[in-house]
Protein backbone atom coordinates (compact mmCIF):
# COMPACT_ATOMS: atom_id res chain seq x y z
CA UNK A 1 0.00 0.00 0.00
CA UNK A 2 3.03 2.49 0.62
CA UNK A 3 4.72 1.74 -2.39
CA UNK A 4 1.86 1.93 -5.12
CA UNK A 5 -0.51 4.30 -3.42
CA UNK A 6 0.96 6.45 -0.34
CA UNK A 7 4.37 7.03 -2.45
CA UNK A 8 3.12 8.13 -5.80
CA UNK A 9 -0.06 10.56 -3.79
CA UNK A 10 3.16 12.30 -2.29
CA UNK A 11 4.92 12.49 -6.05
CA UNK A 12 1.71 13.98 -7.39
CA UNK A 13 1.69 16.44 -4.85
CA UNK A 14 5.39 17.28 -4.66
CA UNK A 15 4.28 18.44 -8.65
CA UNK A 16 0.82 20.29 -7.76
CA UNK A 17 2.19 22.23 -4.67
CA UNK A 18 5.68 22.78 -5.82
CA UNK A 19 7.49 20.85 -2.74
CA UNK A 20 7.15 17.61 -0.80
CA UNK A 21 4.52 16.79 1.77
CA UNK A 22 5.00 16.61 4.73
CA UNK A 23 6.26 13.27 5.63
CA UNK A 24 4.93 13.31 9.81
CA UNK A 25 1.16 14.44 8.05
CA UNK A 26 0.96 12.05 4.88
CA UNK A 27 2.54 9.07 6.47
CA UNK A 28 0.73 9.84 9.97
CA UNK A 29 -0.88 6.18 11.60
CA UNK A 30 -4.49 7.92 11.44
CA UNK A 31 -4.22 9.01 7.18
CA UNK A 32 -2.25 5.56 6.65
CA UNK A 33 -5.17 3.81 8.99
CA UNK A 34 -7.46 5.41 7.04
CA UNK A 35 -6.85 4.38 3.79
CA UNK A 36 -8.22 0.37 5.00
CA UNK A 37 -11.53 2.76 5.88
CA UNK A 38 -11.61 3.42 2.21
CA UNK A 39 -11.28 -0.52 1.44
CA UNK A 40 -13.53 -1.57 3.31
CA UNK A 41 -16.04 0.82 2.00
CA UNK A 42 -15.20 -0.77 -1.41
CA UNK A 43 -15.58 -4.25 -0.08
CA UNK A 44 -19.09 -3.35 0.74
CA UNK A 45 -19.88 -1.89 -2.59
CA UNK A 46 -18.27 -4.79 -3.94
CA UNK A 47 -19.93 -7.45 -2.20
CA UNK A 48 -23.32 -6.14 -3.16
CA UNK A 49 -22.33 -5.77 -6.72
CA UNK A 50 -21.77 -9.37 -6.52
CA UNK A 51 -24.66 -10.59 -4.98
CA UNK A 52 -26.82 -8.46 -7.63
CA UNK A 53 -24.81 -9.89 -10.23
CA UNK A 54 -24.97 -13.66 -8.48
CA UNK A 55 -28.73 -13.29 -7.17
CA UNK A 56 -30.34 -10.11 -9.33
CA UNK A 57 -32.51 -12.08 -12.35
CA UNK A 58 -34.53 -14.29 -9.49
CA UNK A 59 -37.53 -13.79 -9.24
CA UNK A 60 -37.53 -13.29 -5.87
CA UNK A 61 -34.59 -11.02 -5.65
CA UNK A 62 -34.71 -8.11 -2.62
CA UNK A 63 -32.66 -4.91 -3.38
CA UNK A 64 -33.19 -3.81 0.59
CA UNK A 65 -32.60 -7.01 1.40
CA UNK A 66 -29.58 -7.59 -0.83
CA UNK A 67 -28.06 -4.19 0.71
CA UNK A 68 -28.74 -5.66 3.90
CA UNK A 69 -26.80 -8.58 3.10
CA UNK A 70 -23.86 -6.75 1.79
CA UNK A 71 -23.51 -5.01 4.73
CA UNK A 72 -23.86 -8.52 6.90
CA UNK A 73 -21.50 -9.50 5.13
CA UNK A 74 -18.89 -6.27 5.50
CA UNK A 75 -19.18 -6.33 9.06
CA UNK A 76 -17.55 -10.18 9.19
CA UNK A 77 -15.64 -9.49 12.35
CA UNK A 78 -12.85 -11.41 11.40
CA UNK A 79 -11.86 -8.35 8.48
CA UNK A 80 -13.82 -5.67 10.26
CA UNK A 81 -11.38 -5.00 12.64
CA UNK A 82 -8.89 -4.66 10.15
CA UNK A 83 -10.65 -1.57 8.91
CA UNK A 84 -8.75 0.14 10.95
CA UNK A 85 -5.43 -1.12 11.13
CA UNK A 86 -2.44 -0.39 8.48
CA UNK A 87 -2.50 -4.43 7.52
CA UNK A 88 -2.87 -5.37 3.71
CA UNK A 89 -6.05 -7.59 4.53
CA UNK A 90 -8.81 -5.73 3.39
CA UNK A 91 -6.93 -4.48 0.32
CA UNK A 92 -6.10 -8.07 -0.53
CA UNK A 93 -9.86 -8.52 0.40
CA UNK A 94 -10.99 -6.09 -2.55
CA UNK A 95 -8.69 -7.12 -5.18
CA UNK A 96 -10.21 -10.72 -5.31
CA UNK A 97 -13.84 -9.91 -4.99
CA UNK A 98 -13.12 -7.48 -7.78
CA UNK A 99 -10.96 -10.13 -9.59
CA UNK A 100 -14.59 -12.59 -9.04
CA UNK A 101 -16.98 -9.32 -9.95
CA UNK A 102 -14.66 -8.70 -13.22
CA UNK A 103 -15.00 -12.14 -14.17
CA UNK A 104 -18.93 -12.50 -13.50
CA UNK A 105 -19.30 -9.58 -15.83
CA UNK A 106 -17.74 -11.41 -18.83
CA UNK A 107 -14.13 -9.23 -18.25
CA UNK A 108 -11.84 -11.91 -17.93
CA UNK A 109 -8.66 -9.90 -19.59
CA UNK A 110 -9.27 -7.22 -16.68
CA UNK A 111 -10.21 -10.23 -14.18
CA UNK A 112 -6.90 -11.88 -14.53
CA UNK A 113 -4.76 -8.46 -14.29
CA UNK A 114 -6.65 -7.56 -11.35
CA UNK A 115 -6.07 -11.06 -9.90
CA UNK A 116 -2.46 -10.15 -10.40
CA UNK A 117 -2.37 -6.97 -8.38
CA UNK A 118 -4.33 -9.32 -5.50
CA UNK A 119 -1.32 -11.66 -5.84
CA UNK A 120 0.77 -8.82 -5.72
CA UNK A 121 -0.81 -7.67 -2.59
CA UNK A 122 -0.76 -11.74 -1.21
CA UNK A 123 1.37 -14.47 -2.08
CA UNK A 124 -1.66 -17.21 -1.43
CA UNK A 125 -4.35 -15.33 -2.99
CA UNK A 126 -3.07 -17.57 -6.05
CA UNK A 127 -5.68 -19.90 -5.09
CA UNK A 128 -8.36 -17.25 -5.64
CA UNK A 129 -7.14 -16.97 -9.27
CA UNK A 130 -7.07 -20.73 -9.71
CA UNK A 131 -10.30 -20.54 -8.61
CA UNK A 132 -11.90 -18.16 -10.75
CA UNK A 133 -10.04 -19.36 -14.05
CA UNK A 134 -11.59 -22.96 -12.92
CA UNK A 135 -15.11 -21.23 -12.96
CA UNK A 136 -14.18 -19.80 -16.50
CA UNK A 137 -13.05 -22.82 -17.44
CA UNK A 138 -16.32 -24.57 -16.30
CA UNK A 139 -18.89 -21.96 -17.70
CA UNK A 140 -17.07 -22.69 -21.24
CA UNK A 141 -17.28 -26.43 -21.02
CA UNK A 142 -20.90 -26.07 -19.56
CA UNK A 143 -21.73 -23.72 -22.58
CA UNK A 144 -20.08 -26.25 -25.24
CA UNK A 145 -21.83 -29.42 -23.44
CA UNK A 146 -25.03 -27.52 -24.22
CA UNK A 147 -24.42 -26.36 -28.08
CA UNK A 148 -23.72 -30.25 -28.30
CA UNK A 149 -26.59 -31.16 -27.11
CA UNK A 150 -29.15 -28.72 -29.24
CA UNK A 151 -26.98 -29.82 -32.00
CA UNK A 152 -27.39 -33.41 -31.76
CA UNK A 153 -30.68 -32.99 -30.75
CA UNK A 154 -29.89 -34.48 -27.51
CA UNK A 155 -31.60 -32.16 -24.75
CA UNK A 156 -30.99 -32.89 -21.02
CA UNK A 157 -33.31 -35.21 -19.28
CA UNK A 158 -31.79 -35.35 -15.89
CA UNK A 159 -33.47 -33.30 -12.64
CA UNK A 160 -31.96 -30.02 -12.40
CA UNK A 161 -30.33 -30.85 -9.18
CA UNK A 162 -26.88 -30.38 -8.29
CA UNK A 163 -26.20 -33.85 -8.62
CA UNK A 164 -28.10 -33.99 -11.55
CA UNK A 165 -26.51 -31.51 -13.76
CA UNK A 166 -23.19 -32.74 -12.68
CA UNK A 167 -24.06 -36.07 -14.26
CA UNK A 168 -25.65 -34.91 -17.10
CA UNK A 169 -22.34 -32.49 -17.68
CA UNK A 170 -19.99 -35.39 -16.79
CA UNK A 171 -22.47 -37.43 -19.67
CA UNK A 172 -21.78 -34.44 -22.11
CA UNK A 173 -18.05 -34.24 -21.25
CA UNK A 174 -17.82 -37.71 -22.10
CA UNK A 175 -19.78 -37.52 -25.11
CA UNK A 176 -17.85 -34.65 -26.78
CA UNK A 177 -14.41 -36.63 -26.01
CA UNK A 178 -15.11 -39.35 -27.79
CA UNK A 179 -14.71 -36.98 -31.10
CA UNK A 180 -10.68 -35.92 -30.77
CA UNK A 181 -11.10 -32.78 -33.33
CA UNK A 182 -14.42 -31.52 -30.96
CA UNK A 183 -12.40 -32.53 -27.37
CA UNK A 184 -9.07 -30.23 -29.10
CA UNK A 185 -11.48 -27.37 -30.01
CA UNK A 186 -12.74 -27.53 -26.36
CA UNK A 187 -9.20 -27.04 -24.81
CA UNK A 188 -7.81 -24.65 -27.12
CA UNK A 189 -10.99 -22.34 -26.29
CA UNK A 190 -10.71 -22.80 -22.88
CA UNK A 191 -6.84 -21.98 -23.13
CA UNK A 192 -7.95 -18.77 -25.84
CA UNK A 193 -10.35 -17.41 -23.30
CA UNK A 194 -8.14 -18.29 -19.95
CA UNK A 195 -4.64 -16.82 -21.31
CA UNK A 196 -4.79 -13.90 -18.67
CA UNK A 197 -5.28 -16.20 -15.98
CA UNK A 198 -2.63 -19.04 -17.57
CA UNK A 199 -0.04 -16.13 -17.54
CA UNK A 200 -0.57 -15.33 -13.98
CA UNK A 201 -0.27 -18.66 -13.20
CA UNK A 202 3.17 -18.81 -15.44
CA UNK A 203 4.05 -15.89 -14.03
CA UNK A 204 3.84 -16.84 -9.73
CA UNK A 205 5.34 -19.97 -10.98
CA UNK A 206 8.29 -18.26 -12.26
CA UNK A 207 8.07 -16.13 -9.18
CA UNK A 208 8.10 -19.38 -7.02
CA UNK A 209 11.16 -20.26 -8.83
CA UNK A 210 13.29 -17.43 -8.56
CA UNK A 211 12.35 -16.53 -5.61
CA UNK A 212 13.35 -20.12 -3.66
CA UNK A 213 9.31 -19.92 -2.13
CA UNK A 214 6.23 -18.76 -2.16
CA UNK A 215 7.59 -16.35 1.11
CA UNK A 216 8.77 -12.77 0.38
CA UNK A 217 9.04 -12.00 4.36
CA UNK A 218 10.22 -14.43 7.69
CA UNK A 219 10.16 -18.32 5.54
CA UNK A 220 10.78 -19.74 8.59
CA UNK A 221 7.78 -18.21 10.27
CA UNK A 222 5.64 -18.70 6.31
CA UNK A 223 5.80 -22.57 5.70
CA UNK A 224 3.85 -24.89 3.60
CA UNK A 225 2.39 -27.84 6.17
CA UNK A 226 -0.65 -30.21 5.87
CA UNK A 227 -3.44 -28.38 8.33
CA UNK A 228 -6.50 -30.33 8.06
CA UNK A 229 -8.32 -28.97 11.38
CA UNK A 230 -7.93 -25.74 9.90
CA UNK A 231 -11.08 -27.23 7.62
CA UNK A 232 -12.61 -27.80 10.41
CA UNK A 233 -12.01 -24.52 12.26
CA UNK A 234 -13.21 -22.74 9.23
CA UNK A 235 -16.85 -24.93 9.21
CA UNK A 236 -17.42 -24.54 12.67
CA UNK A 237 -16.77 -20.66 12.54
CA UNK A 238 -19.27 -20.39 9.75
CA UNK A 239 -21.51 -22.43 11.03
CA UNK A 240 -21.48 -19.89 14.31
CA UNK A 241 -21.59 -17.27 12.01
CA UNK A 242 -25.10 -18.39 10.54
CA UNK A 243 -26.31 -19.49 14.01
CA UNK A 244 -29.77 -18.86 13.41
CA UNK A 245 -29.79 -21.25 10.24
CA UNK A 246 -27.78 -23.78 11.88
CA UNK A 247 -29.45 -24.22 15.09
CA UNK A 248 -32.80 -24.82 13.05
CA UNK A 249 -31.40 -27.87 11.33
CA UNK A 250 -30.45 -29.90 14.79
CA UNK A 251 -33.04 -31.94 14.49
CA UNK A 252 -32.56 -32.75 10.85
CA UNK A 253 -28.92 -33.36 11.57
CA UNK A 254 -29.62 -36.04 14.79
CA UNK A 255 -32.34 -37.68 12.39
CA UNK A 256 -29.38 -38.16 9.87
CA UNK A 257 -27.28 -39.32 12.13
CA UNK A 258 -29.55 -41.96 12.94
CA UNK A 259 -30.29 -43.29 9.77
CA UNK A 260 -26.43 -43.33 8.98
CA UNK A 261 -24.82 -44.30 11.62
CA UNK A 262 -21.59 -45.99 10.73
CA UNK A 263 -21.26 -43.41 8.58
CA UNK A 264 -20.78 -40.72 11.21
CA UNK A 265 -18.88 -43.48 13.42
CA UNK A 266 -16.31 -43.30 10.79
CA UNK A 267 -16.00 -39.61 10.42
CA UNK A 268 -16.37 -39.30 14.15
CA UNK A 269 -12.80 -41.41 14.51
CA UNK A 270 -11.28 -39.87 11.30
CA UNK A 271 -11.91 -36.28 13.11
CA UNK A 272 -10.49 -37.29 16.44
CA UNK A 273 -7.74 -38.48 14.68
CA UNK A 274 -6.80 -35.43 12.04
CA UNK A 275 -7.37 -33.26 15.14
CA UNK A 276 -4.79 -35.83 17.43
CA UNK A 277 -2.21 -36.33 15.60
CA UNK A 278 -2.51 -32.77 13.06
CA UNK A 279 -3.53 -30.07 15.65
CA UNK A 280 -0.59 -27.40 15.40
CA UNK A 281 0.11 -24.19 16.61
CA UNK A 282 1.85 -21.24 14.85
CA UNK A 283 4.52 -19.45 16.57
CA UNK A 284 2.90 -16.48 15.73
CA UNK A 285 -0.63 -17.34 17.25
CA UNK A 286 0.50 -17.87 20.70
CA UNK A 287 2.98 -14.53 20.24
CA UNK A 288 0.40 -12.02 18.81
CA UNK A 289 -2.42 -10.84 21.06
CA UNK A 290 -3.53 -8.37 18.12
CA UNK A 291 -5.83 -11.61 16.66
CA UNK A 292 -8.81 -13.22 17.93
CA UNK A 293 -7.42 -16.36 17.38
CA UNK A 294 -4.51 -15.89 20.11
CA UNK A 295 -7.66 -15.75 22.93
CA UNK A 296 -9.34 -18.48 22.08
CA UNK A 297 -6.28 -20.46 21.56
CA UNK A 298 -5.59 -19.60 25.46
CA UNK A 299 -8.59 -19.35 26.91
CA UNK A 300 -10.03 -22.69 25.23
CA UNK A 301 -7.34 -24.68 23.63
CA UNK A 302 -4.41 -24.77 26.62
CA UNK A 303 -6.42 -24.51 29.16
CA UNK A 304 -7.02 -28.46 29.23
CA UNK A 305 -6.05 -31.33 26.87
CA UNK A 306 -9.34 -32.76 26.36
CA UNK A 307 -10.88 -29.90 25.62
CA UNK A 308 -9.89 -29.46 21.84
CA UNK A 309 -11.53 -32.96 21.49
CA UNK A 310 -15.26 -31.75 22.92
CA UNK A 311 -15.18 -29.76 19.56
CA UNK A 312 -15.58 -32.55 17.38
CA UNK A 313 -19.58 -32.81 17.38
CA UNK A 314 -19.44 -29.54 16.55
CA UNK A 315 -16.79 -30.10 13.76
CA UNK A 316 -19.63 -33.00 12.33
CA UNK A 317 -22.41 -30.62 12.37
CA UNK A 318 -20.91 -27.49 10.51
CA UNK A 319 -19.66 -29.89 8.10
CA UNK A 320 -22.42 -31.51 7.86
Amino acid sequence: ITVGIVSPLNSISERIIGEPPDINISCSTANLRSLNVIFGLISLALIYCITTQLHGEKQDFDDNLAVLNSVNLSLLPVMFMFNFLYYTDVVSTVMVLLTYSLHLSGQQYLSSFVGLCSVVCRQTNIVWVFLVAALHAGDALVEEVRHHQVRTKHPPTIALTTYGQTVELIQGTISLGKSPWRLARIIGLIVVQSFGYICVGLGFVAFVKLNGGIVVGDRSAHVAVIHLPQILYFSAFFAGLCFAFTLSNLPKFFQTVMKNKLFFLLATITTIAIVHWNTMAHPYLLADNRHFTFYIWRKWFLRHWILKYLLVPAYLFSGW
